[in-house]
């Protein structure tokens, strides 16, 4: 995966890269998280950025009463409770609340896979399905059974693991 400049259209491997040589062109200084060390161009980047760690929550929908940090994630929050799916797939007629589900979607249409594992030949149409495969590589396990200690890679194998019933070590006896 590379970033590329919208103005110049040089490419970088990091987004951090990216970000400096937005700043250099702008004659800026880059603007880092206090928080996570992420860097960014613009005042108004980073402010955003902020209230995600300080939880902010200014926007409420009227109609659930669910808060948001962003006044944009509440615009397309309320798209469920309007039913409104205003991005529609033009091979298929499937329509989507978010313009980023329609951009994932149109990948099952034209087979692009542009997540790329590191460690093997593997390739994924969404990059959350190659951060899971990258966890048969690294071997991580972060997900822990609280009454056997068994690890797992992802939540739903631990919540599928624990509505299993336990057995007793000496009869077999479901617990």
């Amino acid at each position: 995966m590379s970033f590329q400049c919208s103005d110049c259209e040089k490419t970088f491997i990091r987004k951090c890269n990216l970000v400096k040589h937005i700043c250099v062109k702008l004659e800026k200084k880059p603007l880092q998280s206090s928080i996570c060390q992420m860097i960014f161009a613009q005042k108004n980047y980073i402010d955003k950025h902020l209230k995600n760690h300080v939880k902010e929550k200014p926007f409420q929908c009227i109609v659930c009463g669910k808060a948001f940090a962003h006044k944009q994630s509440l615009l397309v929050h309320q798209r469920i409770h309007s039913g409104e799916k205003p991005f529609q797939c033009v091979q298929c007629d499937k329509s989507f609340t978010e313009r980023q589900s329609l951009v994932r979607h149109i990948r099952i249409h034209t087979g692009e896979k542009p997540y790329n594992c590191p460690h093997c030949e593997k390739a994924f149409a969404q990059k959350t399905n190659l951060t899971k495969h990258q966890k048969l590589h690294t071997g991580e396990k972060p997900y822990q059974c609280n009454l056997c200690n068994k690890a797992f890679s992802e939540r739903q194998y631990l919540i599928q693991h624990q509505k299993r019933p336990y057995h007793c070590s000496h009869c077999d006896r479901p617990l």
